[in-house]
Formats: C-alpha cells, structure tokens, sequence
C-alpha cells in the first residue's frame, strides 16, 4: 500500500489497511479519552469494566488510542488525532461538516467585530489581540475534529500487528 499519509488514499483502503488491532505491553490510557486501554496484563480485569477499551494503531504514525474513541474521531476528521498527519481523502461528508462549522464560526467572528464597532464591547488592545489568538485556537481544533462515523471498523484484521 502507499504510504498512508497521503491524503488522496480512499476512507475505506485507510480503514481496512490503515489500522490494527493492537495491545499495549504497559498499561495505557486513551489519548482521547483518557480511559485505560485494555492490555494483556489487565485483559481479564478490564474486560468487564465499561471504561476500558480495546486500543487500536494507526499503522502510519504509530499512534495507539481506544477503538471507540479514534472510530468517533474519524467520524468528523481525516487526521491523526495526536499528530494531524492526514490519514485519507477527505469525503464529501467530512468536508460538508467542516463547512458548517467553519460558517458558524464566521458568523460568530463577525457578531463580535459589530459589537466591538459598535461599542457594546470595550476591550484593551491586549484583550483583543487574545480573543482573536482565542478565534485561531478554535477555528484550528474545529478543523481537526469533525464527527463522522467509521464503517467497517470491527473487520480489522484480527491478530495482525
């Protein structure tokens, strides 16, 4: 397969080559969640406690993160969850999504550039400098976590690392 990252690799050949099952050797948690991921040690005490998840790889970075969490993430991303390395062509769902969100947030930007023409707000040079760093945070976690949801994620290759 060519290299993953390359953003013009189809959803459904990322999903289906892109991620393994996988098992941490020491106890870990989920980077999205932070519940703890199952490993080979806890296997049987985690099994039934409804936090602790199976962990999942991506193949490409190497990132390990809980199979619910990364099939939610990937619901609305095409990325990386830790690294935002691309991971597969955006689909015309995700890009529908992140264009929502990204007009709602124009729409808030510019209710607040009128209250602030308008007076309503009065702010410091300094407090507006860090409302737009805050806007710029926002927009960039916008861009990288859309919802969308991963069909086929339960036909990963069992056993292959």
């Amino acid at each position: 397969m060519s290299s993953l990252t390359d953003s013009h690799v189809p959803k459904e050949t990322f999903l289906a080559e892109g991620i393994k099952e996988h098992e941490p050797t020491e106890a870990a948690d989920c980077s999205i969640c932070h519940d703890p991921l199952i490993t080979s040690e806890s296997h049987k005490r985690l099994e039934s406690e409804a936090h602790a998840h199976a962990a999942v790889k991506i193949q490409e970075c190497g990132h390990v993160f809980g199979q619910a969490c990364l099939t939610a993430w990937l619901n609305s991303a095409n990325t990386c969850p830790m690294c935002r390395a691309a991971l597969f062509a955006e689909t015309a769902e995700t890009a529908e999504i992140r264009g929502e969100d990204y007009v709602r947030l124009i729409m808030d930007v510019r209710r607040i550039q009128e209250q602030l023409r308008s007076g309503v707000v009065e702010m410091s040079l300094e407090e507006v400098e860090a409302a737009r760093n805050e806007q710029m945070r926002q927009i960039d976690l916008l861009i990288g976590r859309l919802p969308f949801t991963v069909d086929g994620m339960s036909s990963v290759d069992e056993g292959e690392d």
